[in-house]
């Protein structure tokens, strides 16, 4: 019988590929996502839309407005070179880092190890933020509230399947030590 998701990722989730995804997601962190918001002062003044926890279609117009033109277009940029590939990074390194954790803290219980894929939610409603979000930013001045609703309510989700993964994630690694 061929091996299952969980116990494929467990079996990629090598140290080297860890530090490198590791340091990709530095690089997103620390220089990338900086450089882009730095272009763009309207943007570094209001923040963007998808760094808050939710909003409200009213706050994501108001920052829409505040953000201009340029920083409109500074946001589109952004989105679209950086904020698609970010979280597929993010997402691989937490399943990985689970994967590993559950395979070494419970090596005999299946039904657990499926939490691996918990990031993958993370990342799809990461990817539902960025595009409700491109939608907006190409629609503006047309206001479609619904959409930014659905937006608001995107960022959320995502945030709090983050937050589970990154939970689940380290817990995972504390199980797999004091199994030791």
């Amino acid at each position: 019988m061929p091996p299952s998701l969980p116990g494929r990722l467990a079996s990629l989730a090598r140290p080297p590929l860890l530090i490198t995804l590791a340091s990709l997601l530095a690089l997103f962190y620390l220089v990338l996502f900086p450089g882009m918001i730095a272009a763009s002062p309207a943007l570094q003044q209001t923040g963007l839309l998808d760094m808050r926890i939710s909003y409200t279609p009213a706050h994501a117009y108001q920052a829409l407005e505040a953000y201009g033109p340029a920083g409109r277009a500074q946001y589109v940029r952004t989105t679209a070179l950086l904020d698609f590939a970010f979280p597929v990074v993010y997402a691989l390194l937490l399943g990985l880092v689970t994967a590993r954790g559950l395979a070494r803290a419970f090596p005999g219980t299946q039904r657990i190890h499926w939490l691996v894929l918990l990031p993958c939610a993370a990342l799809i409603f990461d990817w539902l933020e960025n595009g409700s979000i491109l939608a907006l930013l190409f629609s503006y001045p047309q206001q479609l509230k619904g959409l930014a609703a659905a937006a608001g309510g995107f960022t959320l989700l995502k945030w709090i399947s983050f937050a589970l993964s990154v939970l689940i994630a380290a817990g995972s690694l504390l199980a797999a030590r004091l199994h030791r």
